[in-house]
């Protein structure tokens, strides 16, 4: 009887002065004392759990009805980084902070937000440290309703949609991750091995140029994927995708790193109309968690030279990198020619198109919520008969590129 009122006590005691991982330590040093059994220490743990949960339903019982509805979390990440082209070399300290949100209106239909630091450039939410303590501004990264279809039981998205809810890719060959499209995408699962993305995304507004209106430059996308997994531990994904555009060939993309083909006018000499292939092999808890093998392939049928891009890749290490001790690393030689895509959207740090060269990766577990990243660059222009680096007016110019990333998971 004795003990059980200690229990209760002690109990009631922690939960009123400690947060649950202060409690752990508290009992821990009761029992190291001998002052509590290993049992009457895990009852009180067990005792404090519950206790936690009921005063949480409590509180969020008596929480007006649409904060109920609302879900947050976000990330921090603090970057060195050096740049070097032989020209010149910079170091520069950036930051990136994103905050997102997610709504449930009724059942099916969700709506999901998310702000950014950053600029308007869509391949970029960095922004540099120092500038005399200049403030950091934050823009809406994107915002999209999500419903899903009670009729079709596909997926339907409208909105800015970041680009990996339109289609499945493994690598950043192509798209760089912080874009997010303008439009709309459907997803829809026709079998456990089957599934297809289609979207529709708005580039440009209509312009009128020398006196000549143009409609809008728009994209349309067509994505098959298969995949398979085995009971041994393996899965296989393998997706086709077929990039039409309307109203692109002679225009101008906001933001175009100018590394395609233009006219004397500045606007594009090609049209971008493109297949890709992208595939995956992943093997679970052999060797490592995970190894897995990837790569992407690109194809411009417009010009006649300069248009494939591809890469290879490889990864292993843990499933995910969540707490100490978990790791990954990641290996990817790339080589993307002038106009096999559009160069507005590939991957930022590797630069635009008409570049070749390797990227390497370690990402380490320092606690919970909480891990270190490093990425080297090594990263030139692509050496062909058609766009030779040593060209007049085309001068070799490699990029070494660091990046040493501190993360945080909120």
């Amino acid at each position: 009887m004795k003990k059980s009122m200690l229990i209760i006590l002690v109990t009631t005691l922690f939960s009123s002065m400690a947060f649950a991982g202060e409690i752990a330590f508290l009992v821990k040093k009761l029992k190291d004392k001998e002052i509590l059994t290993e049992t009457e220490a895990k009852q009180i743990l067990i005792l404090n759990k519950e206790k936690q949960q009921k005063q949480l339903t409590q509180t969020k019982g008596n929480l007006p009805q649409w904060t109920q509805k609302l879900k947050f979390n976000g990330d921090l990440r603090l970057r060195y980084q050096n740049e070097n082209k032989g020209t010149y070399e910079r170091e520069r300290l950036r930051m990136r902070f994103r905050f997102q949100g997610a709504a449930e209106i009724t059942d099916g239909l969700s709506v999901f937000f998310g702000l950014a630091s950053g600029g308007a450039n869509p391949r970029s939410t960095n922004q540099d440290m120092g500038e005399t303590f200049s403030t950091k501004t934050i823009q809406l990264d994107y915002v999209y309703a999500n419903l899903l279809c009670p009729i079709t039981a596909a997926t339907i998205l409208a909105g800015k949609i970041p680009n990996k809810k339109v289609i499945w890719q493994p690598s950043d060959l192509l798209w760089d991750a912080d874009i997010s499209m303008d439009g709309f995408a459907l997803n829809k699962t026709i079998t456990d091995n089957f599934s297809l993305n289609l979207g529709y995304m708005l580039l440009e507004k209509h312009k009128t140029i020398n006196e000549e209106k143009k409609g809008n430059a728009t994209m349309s996308i067509l994505q098959p994927t298969f995949k398979h997994k085995t009971y041994a531990g393996t899965q296989f994904k393998l997706a086709g995708t077929i990039y039409s555009f309307a109203n692109l060939k002679a225009a101008a993309l906001t933001y175009s790193s100018a590394s395609n083909t233009y006219d004397k006018d500045g606007r594009l000499k090609y049209n971008y109309d493109s297949y890709s292939i992208a595939t995956e092999l992943t093997f679970y808890d052999l060797i490592y968690s995970k190894l897995a093998f990837f790569g992407e392939y690109i194809k411009n049928p417009d010009p006649i030279g300069s248009n494939e891009g591809y890469l290879l890749g490889l990864k292993f290490g843990d499933k995910e990198v969540k707490t100490f001790g978990d790791w990954q690393i990641k290996a990817m030689y790339r080589e993307l020619q002038q106009d096999a895509w559009l160069d507005a959207f590939p991957d930022a740090d590797t630069g635009n198109t008409d570049n070749q060269g390797i990227e390497l990766a370690l990402k380490i577990g320092l606690k919970k919520n909480m891990h270190l990243a490093v990425d080297y660059y090594y990263i030139g222009e692509v050496d062909d008969s058609d766009n030779s680096m040593d060209k007049p007016g085309h001068p070799l110019r490699p990029k070494s590129l660091i990046q040493i990333d501190l993360g945080f998971k909120f």
